[in-house]
């Protein structure tokens, strides 16, 4: 929501107020302040102004507006500035689509195709789909966005001999899941996902629009029928600023402790 015109300027209340404390750590606090206040996606204040409001050096600004961004309470965009973060999405504990899920954010799903690969199935790419070695599989990699923002990158295999003709579909049109359950009759019921911490890679980053070595979330994704044959195996790489794991836990008397994420 955009702020009124007449509030005055946020950094105008920007003053270091004690003498005793490290300066950089109060700039930061500040920092968090300012952050919160502004709108998703205004730019902050130029390291110069905020310098000048603090009466702080250059390198110490700078200092504090890397670690706000090294916590994903903001982004900076090279040649353009540093700008208050967009609000994060729940990672949702339901079985994932991303088209799905989005929508219901009220955002527009999309989907660019960076490369689909036909291939023998290695060993344990083979294994892991429940084909035998050799098998023709479909490799691809997608890029997902919202609202035409990067949000995720998806690596994920499919069986050619349990979806014959999947290579030659409109790899680049929303949800994969969709398309299997509308044309195969068949697009998974129940996932496993495990999720890990990781560095993103430079040509990663590039596509995920983050600075490289960017933290992401690492899903590692496997999707099944109810027979539990396997529909799709695969990893997404989730933008760490954009996504958040949220969990309630109840702790009542007698009872296990029961998490719940999303």
């Amino acid at each position: 929501m955009a702020r009124s015109q007449n509030r005055p300027d946020v950094t105008e209340r920007l003053r270091l107020v004690s003498s005793t404390r490290p300066k950089g750590e109060q700039v930061y606090e500040h920092l968090v302040a300012l952050a919160a206040d502004l709108p998703s996606g205004a730019m902050l204040p130029s390291e110069r102004v905020l310098a000048e409001r603090f009466g702080v050096s250059r390198p110490t600004v700078r200092t504090q507006v890397d670690e706000l961004v090294r916590q994903g309470l903001a982004t900076r965009v090279i040649g353009s500035g540093t700008f208050a973060a967009e609000p994060r999405l729940p990672i949702a504990p339901t079985l994932p689509s991303f088209s799905r899920e989005i929508r219901a954010l009220g955002m527009t799903p999309g989907a660019r195709l960076i490369s689909a690969n036909t291939r023998p199935a290695s060993e344990v790419e083979a294994a892991s789909l429940g084909v035998a070695g050799g098998s023709p599989i479909l490799e691809l990699v997608r890029l997902r966005t919202a609202d035409a923002t990067p949000m995720s990158l998806e690596h994920t295999r499919y069986s050619l001999i349990r979806y014959p003709g999947l290579d030659s579909a409109p790899l680049d049109q929303g949800s994969m899941r969709d398309h299997l359950n509308d044309i195969y009759g068949s697009g998974g019921t129940q996932a496993e996902r495990r999720f890990t911490i990781a560095s993103i890679d430079e040509r990663s980053a590039v596509l995920l629009h983050v600075p490289p070595g960017s933290p992401v979330f690492r899903a590692e994704v496997t999707i099944r029928d109810p027979d539990d044959s396997v529909v799709e195996v695969g990893t997404a790489l989730l933008r760490a600023d954009r996504y958040e794991i949220r969990m309630h836990v109840d702790t009542l008397a007698g009872r296990a402790v029961t998490p719940r994420v999303g």
